[in-house]
């Protein structure tokens, strides 16, 4: 953690947002979490292992290779 911190910006995360995650139907609750953090920051993209997982999003779902090709990365 002490490593990853410098490198990413912590969200705050208030009741709402876990209201909405659990009204959500994601499959995953933590994945949902992260959805309506990652929407209430505007942000329009969220890079996973997993994107199955966020088929409910209304973001940008990539997976670490396809975000870096994306980018012109890879």
């Amino acid at each position: 953690m002490k490593q990853l911190i410098p490198l990413v910006k912590v969200l705050p995360v208030d009741e709402s947002m876990v209201k909405d995650a659990m009204r959500s139907g994601f499959k995953d609750f933590e994945d949902a979490l992260q959805n309506f953090c990652a929407e209430r920051a505007g942000f329009d993209t969220i890079v996973t292992r997993n994107p199955d997982d966020f088929q409910k999003s209304k973001l940008n779902i990539y997976t670490p290779k396809v975000y870096l090709k994306k980018i012109g990365e890879l």
